[in-house]
């Protein structure tokens, strides 16, 4: 019982830390004035597109920053196309189907209670025109527009063009039935010139453009395709180029056959077929009088009609019927407020059996007007006019995608009688629809509070969300929404310390109002209570029910300590063993009894070798893996509110030898004796040697005519080879010679070198080789030539490409110099946390600071007021505003104060923390067997100083 209480009281502590740390950071309050890091960029759109600005602002974690978004002075209207957004330092304004009055000057205005700070950019919006130019394969167009681009360059470097065009391959001639396709093709010279002209004619006329008809000039490929032909497109087609130097011509023949004479078949009579044909030309030069020559001037038997009202975006059908019927003379003709119709691929006209019609697909607000169809032929003409009127849709999408929200957005509307611009003209003072409900929650539980507030549509309304008189925190769990007269917060998941009451607060230019309500949050538990199983749980209050109605443990005294059984004895255990004391003790069931254990009258720190057991008036003490000082006089002592009691026994380990010292192989023994016998013999020979000026015995020498590329080797002996204050350096050319992957030098016993690897012509020179230590020093030189290679190309092979490089690197060093300057003062935004931790573990301190990308900013870490030494227990990160530390392996000596001191040009920033390190008990520094660690030392010695004499033998 007294364990089970102990532990539910360090969860209790553990919950309160818990809620602490919550209200903690609830109360987190800011100390200085926004400021604007990045600038939102000014953009150019076409209508219909979305815009995107964003920005980056400090601070990141301030609860009273209000931000607000104007145009061109004005507050933006938030809507179905407008929204904002802003996330831990991050703000953006999204416009997605961008319309022309969009365009202007948009502002951000960042406010909390120190300050306020406001930026700006510009939106530049491009309307489309009647026709529909945007291009229906973004990828395709950005590749013709990179080709064309390329191909202007090519020309403007290459300059004017040389040669007047020559057609290389002409047309064929092509005869094909009624509504087959036609193509017509040529190649032509030259190719890249961009003054290059290129026309089709029909019979000597221009062409007019037409859906039937597409043309194409790519690369000296021209070409001409007819979807569909008809008996009138018959005649010779013919492509003219020209340029600045001339033109150049040719041309190819089209039979169109008609359908309804069938097949074409060679007439059985040759010399009918003459005569007939005869006639038939002396026919077409006759006046026109007889059944094929139309009768009268047109006239439309059904008048122009169609839908006159329409909305944008719709498409548009009108259809009339003309007389006569046929007329081969008769001419149609659309006219548009008076202008011929358009080309496009939203016009589509059409005239077949005395029915005209016209079709315009997607109509837009400026295809509104008088729509005119003129029909004429040789004895006279006729006009039929209607009148469009295309409703501008103003950029509203009007399909919803939530079925659900516009029936309640309906809803509200329909209790505000008042049309929008009533509304503007006359504001009213903010009033709330309905009160805000109570809730009462569990722990974990997401909170949602609605209500309704008009006016609707007021640019000056402002509304806060207050939890007991303070604004509401900014975080992931909480959301609020404002939107057409709808005002909601929603609490993610709750949380104990969020009961309390919230107020939302509407004001405007008029005055201001509130609505409240409380929420209430039952925490849960730390521990789970519930059972897994109900019977035996049953069964176990039955059986303690019947423990509280015994009548000997109602009646139970508490009593002083008294041991019923005396402590044992353990004597003679081998070194290594296990040795157990136990004894009795009453009173049996004493929450307050205290049980301590000592040996030699000292307290036995608990570990991993002692464990202690207290159990109903059973006490024992185990001792794993003895040693020969764990023996001694060991004492239990009880101890409670009424007295002590005290029981004591002894334990005697005994000890056994540390070191094997009789060889395991003999041989081997045998082979060491020899070998360091040897040492000792030869021992006297460099025992004496002196300490002199350190000299050359053979100078710098090596091969010192070599080519580039190759390698260069140089070296030398000096004396003395044993002085351990001997140092040598290498000069070139009178200069320290530098460290480089390309440069190594050895100097070894004597032994001195220099390796230069991959030889370049600047490495030829003078080198000096110097040895001093404290009694003089000494100098070797050598000259080294090197013969260059008068093969090598330096030249680009790809000038334009060199031109690209220098212009981006010349790029580069602008923005690098625009990098270092910086106009804040280092922030720490997260601060390091303390740390309690054991011996041996791993200890981490971590913090998070702004500015991020400042090359200036300068990190340094502190321990007890002096600088802290890295190493391979210590390591330090500054990784883009993360700031680590992290120690391997703790020690006591890595208690203390650890303190991280940001600075740059404008300021410095100071984050503290400590570590404590409990240190393991129970650590035998002594040795267990003195004889053994003597033996040991020797050893050790004489090997050192036989080690010692070898390399002084053969430095």
């Amino acid at each position: 019982m007294s364990e089970s209480r102990t532990e539910m009281s360090q969860f209790q502590s553990l919950e309160t830390k818990k809620t602490s740390g919550r209200a903690e950071f609830v109360e987190e309050t800011t100390t200085q004035a926004p400021v604007f890091t990045t600038s939102p960029k000014s953009v150019e759109v076409k209508e219909g597109q979305k815009a995107h600005f964003e920005a980056r602002i400090i601070p990141v974690s301030d609860p009273t920053l209000k931000i607000e978004w104007f145009l061109n002075g004005q507050p933006i209207k938030l809507g179905s196309r407008f929204r904002e957004g802003h996330d831990f330092g991050f703000v953006s304004l999204d416009i997605s189907h961008v319309l022309p009055e969009d365009a202007g000057q948009y502002s951000c205005r960042a406010t909390n209670n120190l300050g306020q700070a406001v930026c700006s950019c510009n939106l530049t919006v491009k309307a489309n025109q009647t026709i529909v130019k945007e291009t229906i394969h973004e990828s395709a167009l950005q590749q013709i527009n990179y080709l064309e681009s390329q191909r202007s360059t090519q020309t403007q470097e290459e300059g004017l063009t040389t040669q007047a065009p020559v057609f290389t391959a002409n047309m064929r001639d092509v005869q094909v039935m009624e509504g087959a396709a036609a193509h017509f093709e040529a190649k032509l010279v030259p190719i890249g010139d961009p003054k290059l002209k290129v026309e089709w004619l029909k019979d000597g006329h221009p062409i007019e453009a037409s859906n039937r008809m597409s043309t194409l000039h790519d690369f000296g490929f021209v070409a001409l395709d007819l979807k569909y032909t008809r008996p009138s497109d018959s005649g010779k087609y013919s492509i003219r180029a020209l340029n600045a130097l001339g033109e150049a011509i040719v041309s190819a023949n089209l039979k169109v056959n008609s359908g309804k004479g069938g097949a074409d078949m060679e007439g059985m009579h040759g010399e009918a077929m003459q005569k007939i044909a005869y006639l038939e030309r002396n026919k077409a030069k006759m006046d026109i009088n007889e059944e094929d020559a139309p009768q009268h001037a047109p006239q439309f038997v059904a008048q122009l009609q169609g839908k006159t009202q329409l909305l944008e975006g719709q498409n548009g059908h009108l259809e009339c019927r003309i007389d006569p019927y046929p007329d081969s003379t008769l001419k149609v003709e659309w006219f548009h407020n008076g202008k011929p119709l358009p080309f496009g691929n939203r016009w589509r006209t059409s005239y077949d059996f005395g029915f005209a019609a016209l079709d315009i697909l997607g109509c837009y607000a400026e295809d509104s007007g008088k729509y005119t169809i003129k029909a004429t032929n040789i004895l006279g003409a006729a006009e039929s006019s209607v009148n469009i009127s295309i409703a501008t849709g103003k950029g509203l999408l009007l399909d919803t995608d939530h079925q659900d929200a516009l029936n309640k957005i309906k809803y509200l509307e329909s209790k505000h009688q008042k049309t929008a611009e009533e509304e503007l003209s006359a504001p009213e003072k903010p009033q709330f629809g309905r009160q805000l409900k109570n809730l009462n929650l569990e722990e974990g539980q997401p909170a949602h509070f609605e209500s309704t507030l008009t006016p609707v549509n007021d640019a000056s309304m402002r509304v806060e969300w207050m939890f007991n008189g303070k604004p509401v925190p900014q975080g992931h769990r909480f959301r609020t929404t404002y939107d057409f007269g709808f005002v909601a917060l929603d609490i993610l998941y709750a949380y104990p310390e969020d009961s309390g009451t919230y107020s939302c607060v509407a004001k405007n230019v008029l005055g201001e109002t509130s609505a409240q309500c409380t929420l209430k949050v039952t925490g849960k538990s730390g521990l789970l209570l519930d059972t897994m199983d109900k019977d035996r749980l049953s069964q176990l209050r039955n059986l303690e029910q019947r423990e509280r109605t015994r009548p000997e443990d109602a009646d139970a005294v508490i009593t002083k300590p008294v041991f019923t059984t005396p402590l044992n004895n353990v004597d003679g255990a081998m070194e290594g063993a296990h040795v157990h004391l136990e004894c009795r003790l009453e009173p049996v069931n004493d929450p307050n009894l205290n049980v301590e254990w000592f040996v030699n009258s000292k307290a036995i720190k608990i570990g991993s070798r002692f464990r202690t057991t207290h159990d109903f008036g059973y006490v024992a003490l185990d001792v794993l893996q003895a040693y020969a000082e764990d023996s001694g006089t060991y004492m239990c002592k009880a101890t409670n509110k009424l007295g002590e009691a005290v029981n004591t026994g002894s334990v005697t380990v005994a000890a056994r030898k540390g070191l094997l010292l009789d060889s395991q192989h003999p041989e081997g023994w045998e082979k060491m004796r020899e070998l360091e016998s040897r040492r000792k013999g030869g021992r006297l020979e460099v025992e004496e040697t002196a300490i002199t000026a350190p000299k050359f015995v053979t100078q710098l020498q090596g091969v010192t005519a070599l080519s580039e590329g190759q390698t260069a080797h140089f070296e030398a002996q000096i004396e003395p080879i044993h002085d351990s204050s001997l140092r040598v350096e290498f000069l070139h050319n009178g200069k320290q010679l530098q460290q480089a992957s390309r440069i190594h030098t050895v100097c070894d016993f004597g032994y001195v070198a220099l390796d230069i690897g991959s030889l370049v012509s600047s490495d030829a020179g003078e080198y000096i080789c110097i040895a001093k230590n404290t009694l003089g020093e000494t100098r070797s030189s050598i000259t080294l030539n090197i013969s260059a290679r008068g093969s090598l190309d330096t030249s680009s092979q790809r000038p334009e490409g060199m031109e690209k490089i220098r212009e981006l690197e010349s790029r580069g060093q602008r923005s690098r110099t625009d990098e270092i300057q910086t106009f804040q003062k280092p922030v720490f935004t997260t601060a390091l946390q303390n740390c309690v931790l054991q011996e041996n573990q791993s200890a981490h301190l971590a913090a998070r600071l702004i500015p991020v990308g400042d090359p200036s900013l300068k990190v340094e870490w502190m321990k007890d007021g002096k600088v802290l030494e890295t190493g391979s227990r210590i390591n330090t990160i500054n990784d883009f505003g993360q700031i680590s530390l992290e120690i391997r392996g703790l020690r006591e000596s890595d208690n203390g104060i650890y303190e991280c001191k940001a600075m740059n040009k404008i300021g410095e920033a100071v984050t503290t923390a400590s570590i404590t390190v409990h240190a393991k008990g129970s650590l035998l520094l002594d040795s267990q067997h003195p004889e053994g660690m003597k033996k040991i030392t020797a050893l050790e010695t004489r090997v050192a100083r036989q080690q010692s004499e070898q390399e002084a033998t053969f430095g």
